[in-house]
């Protein structure tokens, strides 16, 4: 599992559980290397809306 694998997928839009089960491991794992990384991480929940 590449860092900058994972960090250019969960930019890209998959969620940490998405980018998680693509790599084979676990959900901890993924949420721990994007904050070791300093990603900023997506509330919970999906995409923020658009403000009006």
């Amino acid at each position: 599992m590449d860092e900058s694998t994972v960090v250019a997928q969960y930019d890209s839009g998959l969620t940490v559980r998405a980018v998680a089960e693509l790599n084979g491991v676990s959900y901890g794992k993924i949420y721990r290397l994007l904050q070791d990384t300093d990603v900023q991480l997506r509330p919970r929940g999906g995409k923020p809306s658009r403000e009006a």
